[in-house]
């Protein structure tokens, strides 16, 4: 299992892994997990996810204004995917899916393309 070596991950990135580890050609978008590492405030960020022919399918972006993060997910072909998010930090409010809280980090089950959540702790410049 690649997730669990130890990388260095820029702060402000998205990593998006799919479902799937036996094969290498599957539909990317279905169930994927979009994994976010140290989102800085005023962060504006977007991850594209590609269909097996290349072209984008599913489009996620993150904003983050203080302890408010916004996430939106699109796809592009107008096909309802399932999708969750990851993030390192606490979470304590939620608008739009359910919290699971995992050994590291915060699982986020969306109930809508859009969510919009707040992060515990102190700001610092985190």
């Amino acid at each position: 299992d690649y997730m669990s070596l130890p990388l260095m991950i820029r702060e402000n990135t998205i990593i998006a892994t799919g479902n799937v580890d036996s094969r290498p050609d599957y539909d990317y978008s279905d169930g994927i997990t979009f994994r976010l590492f140290e989102i800085k405030d005023g962060a504006d960020l977007s991850s594209k996810v590609y269909d097996l022919d290349g072209n984008v399918e599913t489009l996620a972006t993150v904003k983050r204004n203080g302890r408010i993060v916004e996430m939106e997910v699109k796809n592009l072909k107008n096909k309802k995917k399932k999708w969750e998010v990851v993030i390192y930090d606490k979470v304590k409010n939620i608008d739009g899916g359910d919290i699971k809280l995992e050994r590291v980090g915060t699982r986020i089950v969306p109930t809508k393309e859009n969510i919009k959540f707040e992060l515990e702790g102190e700001l610092n410049g985190r």
